[in-house]
């Protein structure tokens, strides 16, 4: 049933106290609480256009000077495009041996695969209870199998799995199974909550439909209240494993909330429990030989997605606006950290990989700093309408450099297609295609700050590599790649008509790409044998020592065997 917004004050009973606003609701069975949800929904204003119309002006100094791009404003800097709704569907076509194995599968693999796996819960110990559980039919393996169904067929192909493969309709059927089943588990675990009653929560709010994301958030803000999981702050020596495990699940939470703030839904943004720097989560013991990859990982790219929170947050409030001295500041910040990476996480360091996870790490990091470079230079860039500065065609020229090389970066993470993302291949393809607009438009002395320390060959095939890149990935079978194919061959033909680019397309035209998808498509080679083969005679060694500060994992410049 549904229930009408008018309804909802007679279900629930708000009052205030010293922690906050608690709200009490009356429901007696899942139903109720998703008919809650729902009306919940209708009652939260969507247009976010009419709350922005009603801030202030911003006051701006005569010295401070407003140089950000009116295009960036126009959408969220995270969409890149809609989300599907899910269905309720209570119903799968696998019988229950099928039905188990692949259910065995996905949770194995979202334990295994540390892309996916965020380190917020001991991998070893989530197995053991796992094989013990008398049903596997649960929240929280609902909503793992949920969430990782469709990375799983697409990267981790099985021979069970064959006939989800390039089938859009079975695996949305199969999602929407474990998500349905994920939303029932829910009812019986809502009133006594622990650690994987929140994990499924928040594997669910990325699962969920976009109007009812925050919901689920604001059910996780609650139970880490509830179960007093609080981060470990700077200032404090805490030097406690169960500590951590807390430090990095509050991470976890502040990520999805950021991902899914910075994609236009609403923020819900985690609170410590006293004043101060939330610190960030550190290498373990207990991290060693399983897990200490992905923390790494982590760590690494917190540092990032704090500094990309910094940029938007300031960008979106009313009494604050991005400068030029704000845009150095930050531009240094990242330069900063780039420099003070270690080698086997620099791209193209030269650093000899004994490890594919070590590489892939290295491929995340870099993917991310520079996403967050072109975040912050795409503010600067000059709008078509408006003069360009020689400051405007520097952030130009780093958001396109960055762009081509992120292509580099991207190109290589086909080699394990865990690490490949399409929304950072779509950006840098955007700012390219962007760049050959202002390049047609642009007199000569504008185009060589423009275009310095580029090739004109490497720019004008640019859009080229992002398509073909992405028709090298499994992904390309699939319909969230559709869009952006289209896109980079509509902005292809476009520049070729505008003349923008000079020198002639080598895609071939044959069908529209909606219809090319259901064939097999040339896969692209990336690393020849002969640099396979080399530097394999040396040993390299790697180890733990836990008197130095952060219990950091080092690894030595030897390549291994």
């Amino acid at each position: 049933m549904s229930m009408n917004p008018e309804d909802i004050l007679s279900k629930i009973q708000i009052s205030y106290t010293d922690d906050g606003i608690h709200l009490e609701a009356r429901i007696s069975n899942a139903s109720e609480l998703r008919s809650l949800i729902d009306a919940f929904g209708k009652m939260c204003c969507s247009d976010t256009t009419m709350i922005q119309k009603s801030d202030p002006p911003c006051q701006v100094t005569p010295t401070q000077k407003v140089v950000t791009s009116r295009l960036i404003h126009k959408k969220p800097i995270n969409v890149f495009t809609h989300h599907r709704h899910p269905v309720d569907n209570s119903y799968s076509d696998l019988c229950t041996k099928q039905l188990k194995t692949i259910t065995d599968m996905c949770v194995e693999t979202f334990v295994d695969c540390w892309i996916k796996f965020n380190p917020i819960m001991n991998p070893s110990e989530f197995m053991t209870l796992y094989h013990a559980m008398p049903t596997k039919d649960t929240l929280i393996v609902n909503a793992i199998c949920s969430y990782m169904f469709r990375h799983m067929v697409i990267h981790h192909p099985r021979p069970e799995l064959d006939d989800f493969f390039r089938d859009e309709d079975k695996i949305q059927q199969q999602e929407d199974y474990y998500f349905s089943r994920a939303r029932e588990c829910l009812s019986q675990s809502f009133d006594t909550p622990d650690r994987y009653t929140l994990i499924a929560l928040l594997l669910m709010s990325l699962q969920a439909a976009p109007s009812q994301r925050h919901h689920y958030l604001g059910m996780v803000a609650s139970i880490l209240h509830q179960l007093n999981i609080y981060p470990r702050m700077v200032d404090e020596n805490i030097d406690d494993y169960n500590k951590e495990m807390d430090t990095r699940l509050w991470w976890f939470v502040w990520t999805i909330d950021f991902a899914l703030w910075t994609s236009g839904d609403r923020k819900n943004t985690p609170q410590s429990r006293i004043p101060g720097e939330v610190d960030l989560p550190a290498i373990f013991e207990q991290d060693i030989d399983e897990t200490e990859i992905g923390v790494i990982t982590y760590i690494y790219c917190l540092h990032l997605w704090r500094i990309q929170s910094e940029i938007i947050a300031t960008l979106t409030d009313p009494q604050s606006e991005l400068t030029l001295d704000r845009m150095r500041d930050y531009d240094r910040r990242l330069l900063d950290f780039y420099d003070s990476l270690p080698d086997y996480l620099c791209f193209e360091s030269g650093f000899q990989y004994g490890s594919e996870d070590l590489f892939l790490a290295c491929l995340r990091v870099t993917t991310e700093y520079n996403a967050t470079r072109i975040i912050l230079h795409q503010l600067f860039i000059p709008d078509y309408s408006s003069s360009q500065t020689p400051t405007s065609l520097q952030s130009l020229n780093i958001c396109l450099s960055t762009s081509l090389q992120q292509l580099n970066v991207i190109k290589t993470c086909t080699i394990s297609g865990c690490v490949f993302d399409r929304d950072e291949l779509w950006r840098a393809a955007q700012v390219i295609s962007m760049a050959a607009d202002m390049y047609h438009q642009s007199n000569k002395h504008d185009q060589s700050i423009m275009m310095k320390g580029i090739t004109l060959n490497e720019f004008n095939l640019g859009l080229e590599k992002a398509y073909l890149i992405l028709q090298s990935t499994r992904e390309y079978a699939y319909p969230h790649t559709y869009q952006v194919a289209d896109w980079i061959q509509v902005e292809i033909e476009r520049h070729l008509c505008h003349q923008s680019y000079p020198i002639q397309s080598k895609i071939t035209k044959k069908k529209p790409i909606a219809f090319q998808h259901a064939f097999s498509t040339p896969i692209m080679q990336f690393i020849s044998a002969d640099e396979q083969q080399q530097n394999k005679s040396q040993a390299r060694f790697r180890y733990f020592n836990p008197s130095k500060v952060n219990k950091f994992l080092f690894i030595d410049e030897h390549p291994m065997i």
